[in-house]
Formats: C-alpha cells, structure tokens, sequence
C-alpha cells in the first residue's frame, strides 16, 4: 500500500493527524508507522503494511506550475494507491486527474482512490476544456470565496439546499452535472470531507457531483475536532476511510499493484505533458 498526503504550505490540518490517517485505510491500528513526518515539506511514515508520503505544495507556485510540479513528483514516485488532499492541494489533484481524463488517459490514473477534504472543482478549468459552466455556477463560486476569505459563515439558503444539491444532477449549486461528458468524471473510489460551517461546502459538492456515483461517499462535519475525535474512536471518518481503500479492489478497480508508468502509454503521458505546457488558464 503506497499512499499519497497532500497539503499546502498554509493549511497542513492533515499533517498531525498522518499516523491515524494511516492506520484507518491499512486497517491496522495495532501497529502504526514508527516515523512521523521529518518535515512539513516531505516525510515518510513506513511500516509492516507500505508506506506513506506526506507532501506539501510549494506555495509560490501558480495553478499550471503546481500540474506540472504534481506531475513530476508522481513521475518520479511512481504510481500511488491512494491520495488524501485538503483545500487548496485537494483541488489541485482534482484538477490533474481531470485534464488527464481530457487527454484520454482515465483508464491509467495515478491513483486508486482519492479522499478530498474541503476540495473544490475548478469551474474555470472544466469551461476551458468546453464544458457548459452557467453563469450562476461561476457567481457562486466566487461568492463563496470571498465569504470564506472574509472569516463569514455560510448562506443560510446553501445550508438549507445542500441535501439536495447532492442528488440534483441538473442544478447542482448552479452547475449541471449531465453536461459534464462522462469521460471527464472520476472512475475510482472516493470520499469527499467537508463542514458545513465552511462557506465554501458548495464547491466541495460540485467536486463529488464529478464522481462516480457508485464508488463515492461524502462525510460532513460541524467542527474540525469532530474529526481528531472520530479517527481517535475508529468511528465515522475512520471506517469511511477504510472502506474506501478497499473498494479500490472491487471488480474494475484491481489492477496491479502500482509502479512506475507502463511504456504503452508513453505517447498519452506525452501528449498529456504537451496539454500542460500550452494550459492558458485554469
């Protein structure tokens, strides 16, 4: 089991809690890795079960040089089981997975499942791959933004409409899901981590709208410290956590243990590297 932390500089909320994280999805908590981080830029917890990378984005890096610096970190790391991303590093892998969909290669993700913690879709990035982002999807957006920015809660009118934003493939907080072509969306298992107090929840749900129905869960929380507590019990999040890894070997999701990239698809990864070169706006 090879699994794949990712954080930004400024929001490491992961970090700290890497050993629980850890022993949620091997399902082994009576023998947690050893070695903590031995920074907050890289560290490797290892143990009996595989190993795990903790990561943070460089900060000074923009949005098309973060794909790239992803990119060339999974190159040289090779092929992970799973990622646990949070916030901004949350829609960073979200971006990746998505423009490598758009460049055919979905059928070889560097990843076998996900988990995002208060992640978001970049609406700008799905319109400029030709999807239909409508205008009150984009307002949104940006509305929440800004309220987050400013310390505000969440509008009361998101809060109340949020259960059904969850099931309403045509107007998901603005954005609807059957125009999205289903190549793009996300074919592994995954779990998406918000709270509901975040003002920016909406754009964690256009995220999980962009998942396959079938393998996905959502978790929702009212404080931060819900979640220390319910990895502390083996409760909630814990279980979610495992169960997610282990749909990674249902049918369709058991291929090989994960290596470095096969040569067949050196031409995709190539053409892949060129999309990410000449990627105007994100």
């Amino acid at each position: 089991m090879r699994i794949l932390i990712l954080e930004d500089v400024a929001n490491q909320r992961l970090e700290p809690l890497v050993d629980q994280l850890w022993s949620a999805i091997v399902g082994a908590s009576d023998r947690t890795p050893s070695a903590k981080p031995a920074s907050s830029s890289a560290g490797l917890v290892a143990g009996e079960e595989g190993k795990c990378n903790y990561l943070t984005v460089p900060e000074e890096l923009q949005p098309k040089e973060a794909l790239r610096w992803l990119h060339s970190t999974l190159k040289d790391d090779g092929l992970y089981d799973g990622v646990l991303a949070s916030s901004n590093a949350a829609s960073l892998v979200a971006s990746y997975l998505l423009l490598r969909n758009w460049c055919g290669l979905d059928g070889f993700t560097p990843f076998r499942f996900a988990v995002f913690f208060s992640g978001s879709l970049s609406l700008t990035l799905l319109k400029s791959l030709g999807v239909f982002v409508s205008p009150a999807a984009l307002d949104l957006a940006a509305e929440v933004e800004n309220r987050r920015n400013q310390g505000l809660g969440p509008l009361a009118a998101h809060v109340s409409k949020r259960r059904r934003a969850m099931y309403d493939s045509d107007d998901c907080f603005g954005l609807d899901l059957n125009r999205i072509p289903l190549f793009l969306k996300f074919r592994i298992p995954t779990v998406h981590v918000w709270g509901w107090n975040d003002p920016a929840f909406p754009l964690s749900i256009h995220l999980a709208g962009l998942c396959d129905a079938y393998l996905k869960k959502t978790h929702e929380f009212d404080r931060w410290d819900d979640i220390i507590q319910e990895l502390k019990t083996k409760q909630g999040l814990y279980e979610l956590l495992g169960s997610c890894a282990h749909r990674r070997k249902w049918p369709g999701q058991d291929k090989e243990e994960p290596e470095a990239a096969p040569d067949v698809n050196a031409e995709m990864l190539e053409t892949f590297e060129t999309f990410l070169g000449e990627l105007k706006s994100l």
